[in-house]
């Protein structure tokens, strides 16, 4: 079924009915069909509603969903979205990269004064994710913003 099902609790409060799940009204338990055959006139006196899917961008993943009535009366599926994290990249492209943008020296400047540990991560990791630890503490050192580190791993994915 390319709908939602949700059935209105309380007022503006809705859940999702599973697919193919029986439907209880007023006592009386109704076969899931009654969603494909009963008009919305019908379900709607039933406080039951074929609800659109909201569109997901593909840069995007659903956190979490709601349900709510628009000016028209419609119930409409809102969700709540973030970007998917970006992929990481090799030790070869975020030194291209940071080289690129004239930050590698800060960088290295920045590890080499930090104990052994964070140093070997630098050195010796086979990856680098975008929110590990090092490129955020690395990003705040240099009082640079989200964006700027996005751009960062954007730019070394395509070296």
């Amino acid at each position: 079924m390319d709908k939602i099902v949700v059935r209105e609790t309380s007022q503006n409060v809705f859940e999702v009915l599973p697919y193919g799940q029986s439907i209880r009204s007023d006592g009386v338990l109704h076969p899931w069909q009654i969603v494909e055959l009963w008009s919305d006139v019908q379900l709607a006196a039933e406080k039951i509603y074929k609800v659109t899917r909201a569109v997901v961008p593909g840069d995007k993943f659903v956190v979490s969903q709601n349900f709510v009535r628009n000016a028209q009366g419609v119930v409409e599926q809102v969700l709540t979205l973030r970007s998917k994290p970006l992929a990481p990249v090799t030790p070869r492209q975020i030194r291209l990269a940071l080289t690129q943008i004239g930050l590698r020296q800060q960088v290295e400047d920045y590890v080499n004064a930090q104990d052994i540990i964070v140093q070997d991560s630098w050195h010796y990791s086979t990856e680098f994710e975008r929110n590990h630890p090092l490129m955020l503490a690395c990003k705040q050192a240099l009082g640079k913003t989200d964006e700027e580190l996005d751009a960062l791993f954007v730019l070394a994915a395509s070296l």
